[in-house]
This record gives structure tokens, sequence and C-alpha cells, in this order.
């Protein structure tokens, strides 16, 4: 769903002509999903997110050694992500979780967020806020 919207995007930027930046870092993005595709033919929305995050740490990094267009891109690349789940969330889904399920583990806690939630969250929050809950 998620590449189906980008490749939507991309034609909307290059009918704008001067949106350059944002023109080249999607067709990029785009080219290795269409290899992601073409390797397992069937791009999921978690594949989609773990590339735009791992192009906006490249930018960061490029930033840090004052590469040009690089907080441009970062701005692109974080307003293509989802919105991220807020720690209040996490510990109210995770709470939730645990009163439907009073006998869960880590596991099925990671389990449950990850085939409901993914790529909406910091898998090393919910892991530390579900041991904590669990520990309690």
């Amino acid at each position: 769903m998620m590449y189906e919207k980008l490749k939507a995007h991309y034609q909307e930027v290059r009918r704008d002509k001067h949106d350059k930046v944002q023109q080249a870092l999607l067709s990029t993005i785009l080219g290795d999903l269409q290899k992601i595709e073409i390797d397992s033919k069937n791009v999921t929305d978690e594949q989609v997110v773990a590339l735009i995050k791992k192009y906006r740490e490249n930018a960061i990094s490029n930033d840090t050694y004052g590469m040009p267009n690089a907080k441009e891109e970062i701005h692109i690349l974080t307003n293509m992500l989802p919105k991220q789940l807020t720690e209040d969330e996490i510990v109210y889904i995770i709470t939730s979780m645990l009163k439907q399920t009073p006998t869960a583990t880590l596991g099925t806690v990671m389990a449950y967020m990850k085939s409901n939630y993914t790529g909406l969250y910091d898998a090393k929050f919910v892991s530390a806020t579900a041991k904590q809950l669990l520990n309690s």
C-alpha cells in the first residue's frame, strides 16, 4: 500500500519540475523497491518503511558532513514515514493487550505489536516497556 502511494506521489512530483531533490530521492527509493518486488514478487509496508529509514539515516550522516541537500532530504524522508505511536499510546496498547491475555510473554507482546502496528513504534521502547509491565 505504501509502495503504491509512493509511486503515485512520484508521478505528482515529476510534474512539478522545480522539486529536483524530492524527484531524485523518490526515483532512487522506487528503484530499490522495484528490485525488492522483482526478487520477492511483493513489497510490504514493512520493507518500504525499513528502506525509507535507511535512506533517512544516510541523509542524517550526510548532514553531519555538510553535504548539500541533506537537510531537505531528511525532511522529505521523515514526511514519508508513517506517524509513530507515542510512548503513552504504546503503554496503553501493551497494558490493554496484557489485560486481555494475562499469560502473555515478551514474545507474544512483540508479535502482537508487529502484526498490528508494523513500522509505527520503536521496538526497543516496546521491548523495555513490555518487560517492565510483565514484571509488575
